[in-house]
């Protein structure tokens, strides 16, 4: 009689224990699909400066209320990336409730138009047209042959030769820089404004470039010393040609 008591007894504690345990698991269910602690109420948007927040939250509709597991964050990301702004962003959750976004944007850097064209835009460090902009924008000018279009990223040539001229050249020269020119073989020109002329550089092609620039830069000195500018230098071939 003892052992059948002792056994009932054990029945019950492991019956009362299942019990538990179950209806543990089932308030844990109705908690993590039911509970505001798991569902986005609320977007934080971290590190944006050009790009205004309502800008973002209209570009992507965030499901508020949604259970952060439906919530695909390498979807959300890969819209996000659409946005010619943002160079990169990382999501994160945060409980209770809350998606962090931190965002790293592009800076604008050139002004860049079309040969030919009074319409401008604004590029980023990287060749993104960001925006449109105005002939007074202060920003080194970038003319090319080929179409230009918002969200598109232009030949990183272009960027690489611009890139190398403003850091290679005297800050005497480069502020009488006009503006840089590449043709459709991304060969190079710079138009420097002087007070009676303008000066036309061809560099050509990238092949040498700072060799190139460090003769521009004595051709500059010695005609600056001789008080003649002349209009036109070609340094793509082993001989300058000078006209004046």
């Amino acid at each position: 009689m003892a052992k059948k008591k002792v056994r009932r007894k054990i029945k019950t504690t492991l019956g009362t224990r299942k019990a538990f345990i179950l209806t543990i698991f089932i308030l844990a269910q109705v908690i993590f699909f039911y509970s505001p602690f798991f569902r986005l109420e609320k977007v934080e948007i971290i590190g944006n400066q050009f790009l205004t927040r309502d800008a973002i939250l209209q570009f992507y509709k965030f499901p508020l209320g949604e259970h952060f597991f439906k919530l695909k964050l390498e979807k959300v990301k890969a819209q996000l990336d659409k946005l010619f702004w943002i160079k990169e962003v990382n999501l994160s959750w945060h409980f209770p409730g809350k998606l962090a976004l931190r965002i790293v944007e592009r800076h604008p850097a050139f002004l860049v138009l079309k040969e030919n064209s009074n319409q401008y835009f604004i590029a980023s460090s990287d060749g993104m047209i960001l925006k449109t902009g105005r002939s007074e924008d202060s920003f080194p000018k970038i003319v090319l042959e080929d179409e230009i279009k918002l969200g598109k990223i232009i030949n990183l040539e272009c960027i690489k030769g611009v890139s190398v001229c403003l850091d290679k050249l005297p800050v005497d020269f480069k502020n009488k820089i006009d503006y840089f020119k590449f043709n459709r073989n991304f060969e190079i020109s710079i138009i420097s404004k002087f007070p009676d002329k303008s000066l036309e550089i061809k560099l050509g092609t990238l092949d040498n470039i700072e060799e190139k620039l460090a003769a521009l830069k004595e051709l500059f000195l010695i005609t600056e010393n001789n008080k003649v500018i002349p209009r036109y230098i070609d340094l793509r071939f082993k001989e300058a040609i000078i006209k004046i």
